[in-house]
């Protein structure tokens, strides 16, 4: 009787690839002990992911990190894109800039760098922004030391955060050099300084997405200037808004916008023809003006996280549901600590219609529910966090709906 094997189940070697490609770099490894074709996929996947944090001791890390570029260096694979993660160490400075030059050598046309250190930035290598071949790049921590040397022609998305700039400008030395540049993210205020946009008569017309966060006594004037550098923007993001009480922006080509951690009231005005979405997430309201041709065809995404709610609070609220009305709005609320309401609010415009009512409270009751229902009208309800047993939502529904 002949000796029974074990036998492993195998699939093609392209449609491993393929998954392996997919993987972050800790579930690559897992699956590399499962069977032979899967470490031989491992060993050569096109995705290259580096991440220090997973490491027990930085020279483990630096060896591994070694090895494993010789190792595609040795047998001529080329990969696709390389992730780095990696934390300060008298030596990480040298290790990163060869890790990355080596990366780029290997035809990465993807690079994202992320050196957490404090108060210590990472130079970046120069070969970087030099390059003919680099598609995406996102830099967190870094310093560029002269922008006046870029020449990343096919760079079609680009993320800065937390990076300092000792030579150059920019929007002149650096957005303007890479035609192509489809998505932009700005992270840092101090990035966004532009020498007079108005003074280069060229239009950046690929960039489609633009994010820009952390904004800091920014007023109207700077998003007009702006916005006519991109006249084909499809979605603008902003973040992290401080004293900018002020916004205005005039575009035929915007179709999202999105006020993201919003910690201070702000008027903006928005003459968007083409809107299809508004995305708003803080705690303090805007007082919002929409111009546009979609009729109800749009949508609102609101999100609000307050610790607790006042009567006046809940007055504002329905006045920005009110600036809304004309789109499908869904509200989504997270209150940390929910408190009996009592609302006397009386007006006579309709109540505002709310498409999807989402609640999230770390406390079982139904009074935030309730004081809802006086300044909007939900036509689905959920709610999240509640104890087992507690029907009190169940009860204020039914007595809602007459039932």
């Amino acid at each position: 009787m002949e000796n029974e094997k074990r036998r492993e189940f195998s699939l093609p070697p392209e449609i491993v690839e393929h998954i392996h490609s997919f993987m972050k770099g800790k579930e690559a490894v897992r699956t590399a002990i499962v069977s032979k074709s899967l470490y031989k996929a491992w060993s050569k996947r096109p995705n290259l992911d580096f991440d220090q944090r997973h490491f027990k001791r930085y020279a483990i890390f630096s060896e591994f990190t070694k090895n494993t570029m010789k190792r595609y260096e040795d047998l001529k694979v080329k990969i696709e894109s390389f992730t780095l993660w990696l934390k300060y160490d008298f030596d990480s400075p040298t290790l990163a800039d060869e890790l990355i030059v080596t990366a780029m050598k290997l035809g990465a046309v993807d690079l994202n760098i992320n050196f957490s250190s404090g108060s210590k930035w990472l130079d970046l290598p120069d070969d970087v922004l030099r390059s003919e071949t680099l598609v995406g790049l996102s830099v967190t921590g870094c310093c560029i030391i002269d922008l006046r040397e870029v020449t990343c022609s096919k760079l079609k998305s680009l993320h800065l955060s937390g990076v300092g700039f000792i030579n150059g400008d920019l929007f002149r030395n650096l957005i303007l050099k890479c035609p192509l540049i489809e998505k932009l993210v700005c992270d840092d205020h101090r990035l966004l300084s532009f020498k007079n946009p108005r003074d280069s008569e060229n239009e950046i017309h690929k960039l489609q997405s633009l994010s820009l966060n952390n904004l800091r006594n920014r007023g109207a004037l700077f998003f007009q200037d702006l916005l006519l550098k991109f006249p084909f923007l499809k979605n603008l993001a902003i973040g992290n808004i401080y004293k900018c009480r002020n916004i205005r922006i005039c575009s035929q080509s915007l179709e999202c916008i999105s006020l993201v951690e919003s910690y201070e009231a702000v008027t903006a005005e928005f003459d968007v023809p083409n809107l299809r979405k508004f995305h708003f997430e803080g705690s303090a309201f805007c007082c919002l003006t929409f111009e546009t041709t979609c009729g109800d065809d749009w949508e609102s995404d609101i999100h609000i996280m307050r610790h607790q709610c006042s009567a006046s609070w809940l007055s504002s609220l329905r006045k920005l549901l009110q600036d809304l009305s004309l789109s499908k709005v869904s509200l989504s609320m997270h209150v940390r600590y929910p408190t009996k309401y009592i609302c006397d609010y009386t007006s006579c415009e309709p109540i505002p219609v709310v498409e999807n009512l989402n609640i999230m409270d770390h406390v079982p009751h139904s009074g935030l529910l309730d004081a809802l229902f006086f300044i909007c009208r939900p036509k689905f309800v959920n709610q999240y966090c509640f104890a087992p047993g507690n029907n009190e939502l169940l009860e204020l529904l039914c007595k809602k709906l007459n039932l």
